[in-house]
C-alpha cells in the first residue's frame, strides 16, 4: 500500500498540458476495463488518500465484483486477502473511517438486500449482519451519510423491476429505520446533503428537485431542478463566495438522450446555472472526491475523480478530473477615480479574486448607462492605457474577469473628467531654450532625461503627478553648458501618466510621460 504525497498529479498521471475548462483527462494504461454501474469512494485525508471503485457492468454485459485504487501513481487493482462480495452492478458505496461499504445491486440473480464492508488497512472483505427488518432488495438506488453517522437509502428499483419510493436509515449499528416515502419513485439518482446536515437534495427527475429535512422527516418536490436525469452524478463543492452547490452532470434527459451537460445549483439562494459541458455524454458513472489541488488549478473543495459510465450505449474507462470553478468576482479598480490631465490615461484595476481571471474587458463609455463605448477591448494585464481622450468631457469605465468558470459582473461604473494641464504637442513653454527630451516614453522605471544649455545654469529636475502635486525631486543642482543627460532609475512608481518639470534660472519645460 503506497502513502505517498500527491501534489505532481498532473504529470504523474501524464495530463495535457493546458487544462479544458472544469474536465481534463487522465490517461493510464492500468485504469479498470471499462463498465457502468460501479462505486466508488474515496479513502483517507488530505494529503493521504486513495479512491477505491469496486463492481460494476462490462461492455459485455457480466458482472463484475473486482476492486481498484486510484492514488499518485494512478490506478492498481486490489486483490484481496479473502473473497470479495458477490458480483453486482447499480450498487452504492460510502466510506466510513479505513472502510468502504458497500450495499445492494443488482447481482447475477436479480436485486440484492447484502451489506458488506471492505477494509483497507488489512485488505480484507466483510459481510456485515443486519439486525431487524430492514428495505426489500433493490438496485439504482442513492445513498449518503448523514451527521449522525447512519446511512439514508433512497428508494430504487426492486426485484421485479418496479421502481421504488421507500426510504430508510442505515444506522451505526446495522438496524434499519424506516422514514418518510419520497414524494416521487426515483432511480438512478444521486443525493447530496447541506453542510449543516439539515437538508438533502436528490438530483435525477429532470426539471424538478427532491428535498428532504433530516430533523422532520418530511419530503417536498420542486421545479426548477437541473434536466440531468437517471444515470447523473453529483458533487459538492463552493463557488467563489464561498456558498455551498452542488454540481450535476451526465445522465438522462427526459427523452431518454444520453447527457453532457454540466449544472451548478446553489444550496442558498437556489440559482442554477449551466458550466461547461463533459468531454463527452456519461451516464451510470462514478466520482470521487480527490482531496489535493491539481497544479494550477484552486481548491475550496472542488476536485474530483470522475470514471467510467456508458457514452454512447457503450461502457468507457475514461477517467477525468473535474475541478470547478466559478467566474470572477466583481474587480476593484485602482486608478482613474476622479480627473484626468492628459489625453491619455493608465486604467488600472486589481486582480480578480477569490478566483482568477485569464481575461478582463475594459469599457470605457462617454455615458454613465455605458451605451456610447469610446473603448472596449480585452486584455491579459490589470492595466491599459487608453489614448486619444477628449479635453473636457467625462467619461466612465468598467471591468470584468473571465477565467473557465465564465466572465464575472462588471463593476459600477467609474467616472472621471479629462481636463488637459499639458500635453506634448500644446507645450506652453514651446520658445524654452532647455530642450527637454525623455526617452524612452512610456518608460519602466529607467528613464533617460536630457536638455542642452547656452550656459552654465542651476537646473532642477521634479516628477509630479496630473494632480500637480510633487512627487520627487529628479536631479538639482549646477549643469554646464551643452548637452546634458542624467539616467534615473524610478522605483515604487504605479502605473499612469506623469509629468517632468525641468527648471533653469531663465526658463522652464514641463513633458507628459507614461509609466507603465
Amino acid at each position: 500500500m503506497k502513502r505517498a504525497i500527491i501534489f505532481t498529479i498532473v504529470m504523474l498521471l501524464g495530463l495535457a498540458s493546458v487544462w479544458a475548462d472544469d474536465w481534463n483527462p487522465l490517461t493510464d494504461p492500468r485504469a479498470p476495463s471499462p463498465r457502468q454501474g460501479h462505486g466508488t469512494v474515496t479513502l483517507g485525508i488530505n494529503p493521504l488518500f486513495f479512491v477505491y471503485l469496486f463492481g460494476g457492468e462490462d461492455a459485455e454485459g457480466i458482472l463484475l465484483n473486482d476492486t481498484y485504487e486510484f492514488d499518485e501513481d494512478g490506478w492498481d487493482e486490489v486483490i484481496a486477502n479473502n473473497s470479495p462480495p458477490p458480483a453486482r452492478r447499480d450498487h452504492q458505496a460510502w466510506a466510513r473511517a479505513d472502510l468502504m461499504y458497500i450495499y445492494g445491486g443488482y447481482g447475477e440473480n436479480g436485486a440484492l438486500d447484502d451489506l458488506w464492508s471492505y477494509n483497507s488497512t488489512t485488505n480484507t472483505w466483510q459481510e456485515e449482519q443486519i439486525s431487524g427488518p430492514g428495505p426489500v432488495a433493490r438496485h439504482g438506488h442513492a445513498t449518503t451519510t448523514l451527521t449522525d453517522g447512519s446511512e439514508i437509502i433512497v428508494c430504487g428499483t426492486d426485484v421485479n423491476g418496479d421502481p421504488l419510493d421507500d426510504c430508510w436509515k442505515l444506522n451505526p449499528d446495522n438496524t434499519f429505520t424506516q422514514l418518510q416515502d419520497a414524494p416521487h419513485a426515483y432511480t438512478g439518482h444521486s443525493l447530496e446533503l447541506s453542510p449543516d446536515g439539515e437538508w438533502l437534495y436528490v438530483f435525477g427527475k429532470p426539471g424538478s428537485l427532491g428535498i428532504y429535512r433530516t430533523s422532520t422527516d418530511r419530503w417536498s418536490l420542486v421545479s426548477g431542478g437541473p434536466p440531468n436525469g437517471p444515470g447523473c452524478c453529483t458533487s459538492r463543492g463552493v463557488n467563489a463566495a464561498g456558498e455551498p452547490v452542488v454540481f450535476i452532470f451526465g445522465g438522462k434527459d427526459i427523452n431518454g438522450n444520453e447527457m453532457s451537460d454540466v449544472y451548478e445549483y446553489n444550496l442558498y439562494g437556489g440559482e442554477l446555472t449551466q458550466r461547461g459541458d463533459m468531454p463527452q455524454p456519461i451516464v451510470n458513472g462514478a466520482d470521487a472526491q480527490l482531496p489535493v489541488v491539481p497544479p494550477g488549478k484552486q481548491q475550496f473543495g472542488n476536485n474530483w475523480l470522475v470514471f467510467g459510465g456508458l457514452s454512447g450505449g457503450i461502457p468507457t474507462n475514461n477517467s477525468y478530473a473535474f475541478t470547478p470553478i466559478s467566474a470572477p468576482d466583481t474587480i476593484t479598480v485602482v486608478s482613474p477615480m476622479d480627473s484626468v490631465f492628459a489625453d491619455s490615461v493608465m486604467m488600472i484595476w486589481n486582480p480578480a479574486e477569490p478566483w482568477q481571471a485569464t481575461h478582463y474587458q475594459l469599457l470605457v463609455a462617454s455615458d454613465s448607462a455605458m451605451t456610447i463605448f469610446f473603448a472596449d477591448t480585452i486584455v491579459t494585464d490589470t492595466s491599459y492605457l487608453v489614448k486619444e481622450l477628449i479635453n473636457n468631457t467625462d467619461y466612465w469605465w468598467q471591468v470584468r474577469g473571465y477565467n473557465a468558470g465564465g466572465w464575472g459582473p462588471y463593476n459600477n461604473p467609474v467616472h472621471f473628467l479629462v481636463n488637459f494641464v499639458v500635453s506634448i504637442d500644446d507645450n506652453p513653454h514651446q520658445n524654452s531654450t532647455l530642450a527637454l527630451t525623455t526617452s524612452p516614453n512610456p518608460f519602466n522605471d529607467h528613464i533617460s532625461i536630457s536638455f542642452s544649455l547656452q550656459e552654465p545654469q542651476q537646473v532642477t529636475c521634479s516628477l509630479y503627478n496630473m494632480k500637480g502635486e510633487k512627487i520627487q525631486t529628479l536631479f538639482s543642482g549646477q549643469s554646464p553648458v551643452g548637452f546634458n543627460e542624467h539616467e534615473k532609475n524610478i522605483v515604487n512608481l504605479r502605473s499612469g501618466v506623469y509629468l517632468i518639470k525641468l527648471q533653469s534660472q531663465n526658463s522652464e519645460e514641463i513633458q507628459k510621460i507614461i509609466h507603465f
